[in-house]
């Protein structure tokens, strides 16, 4: 897994990297089927978690994912209402080197991230566990 993710980090990250035709006919035909496979790999060690692998089931059944888990589709679904403002937020009040791009975005990912959870903390605290709660209420008059 480790080789995977790190065959596909190569290329986006070290600048000096200069592929030939075969890196990137192998990087463009296999690049999203290795990091799927990757994926897979980690949900099954989190499923059937023995041995070394149930490290990967322990660590992903941390108290401290909760959070996280419970803001995670909130996230998916509002952080586009936000990449859009943050780009231009991010290019008024950025000062590092121009044709610096990674940098760059790293500062709009990190605005982006900010704001949206803030605001899908407040939504899941005033609309979303609100509901929920209501789900138990009609589960209990239903029976």
């Amino acid at each position: 897994v480790v080789v995977i993710i790190g065959l596909l980090h190569v290329p986006t990250q070290d600048f000096n990297f200069r592929p030939d035709a075969l890196w990137q006919l192998f990087y463009l035909t296999a690049g999203r089927n290795m990091f799927s496979f990757a994926v897979m790999i980690i949900m099954l060690c989190a499923i059937y978690g023995d041995g070394v692998a149930g490290l990967v089931r322990w660590f992903l059944s941390l108290k401290i994912w909760y959070p996280i888990a419970q803001l995670a589709y909130s996230l998916y679904l509002a952080h586009l209402f936000f990449l859009s403002w943050a780009v231009d937020f991010v290019n008024v009040f950025y000062f590092g080197p121009p044709d610096f791009v990674a940098l760059r975005m790293t500062f709009v990912m990190l605005v982006t991230l900010l704001f949206s959870s803030i605001f899908c903390g407040f939504l899941y605290i005033f609309l979303e566990r609100p509901v929920m709660g209501m789900r138990e209420i009609y589960r209990v008059a239903k029976y």
